[in-house]
């Protein structure tokens, strides 16, 4: 709900409110964390339970502490078999950011799209984003390590021609023409 909220606001050019609806999104990472770390507690919880009690109080809290750690390692299965959608809430994210004309702020996002998934379907277009969104704010120094880290690693990717055309004009901008 969050981010379809988000989006709508973005789509009204209301960047400031889709950030903030975007940051409020927990990612697939963090809720997996989050419920490793709630399973582990109730397990550490259901087994330390003190004997000082009466029996039937013991056997009580015992059953119980077991239907929540039930529900909670079934809870955590769904969530890892969910699809990630963390790649394309950074995306969305670093979108706000240039939006909002915080070049450095979405540069920074959408690398690392690039550093933290390398292999998903969405780095290239991670890594082309950080180019442009440095290349549009003037970063020019950032936009060339960007750039270049691109055609390093994207030889021929799906945004090629439009990086190298950007950074061929950045080159002649700054004229250094023998790169």
């Amino acid at each position: 709900a969050l981010i379809q909220a988000g989006d709508k606001v973005f789509e009204r050019e209301q960047y400031d409110k889709a950030l903030l609806l975007f940051r409020m999104v927990f990612t697939k990472t963090d809720l997996l964390r989050e419920m490793d770390g709630l399973v582990a507690r109730t397990k550490k919880q259901r087994d330390s339970i003190a004997t000082t009690a009466s029996a039937a109080d013991v056997i009580a809290e015992k059953r119980r502490l077991t239907r929540v750690l039930v529900q909670a390692e079934e809870q955590f299965q769904r969530i890892k078999e969910y699809p990630d959608y963390d790649q394309e809430l950074a995306i969305r994210i670093g979108r706000s950011y240039i939006g909002l004309k915080r070049y450095w702020e979405g540069e920074l996002v959408f690398r690392s799209i690039y550093e933290d998934y390398p292999k998903h379907k969405l780095a290239d277009l991670g890594l082309y984003s950080a180019f442009a969104a440095a290349l549009e704010g003037g970063l020019d120094e950032r936009a060339i390590f960007e750039g270049t880290e691109y055609m390093n690693v994207f030889v021929g990717g799906e945004n090629w021609d439009r990086l190298t055309a950007g950074l061929a004009q950045l080159y002649a901008t700054r004229e250094e023409f023998a790169k």
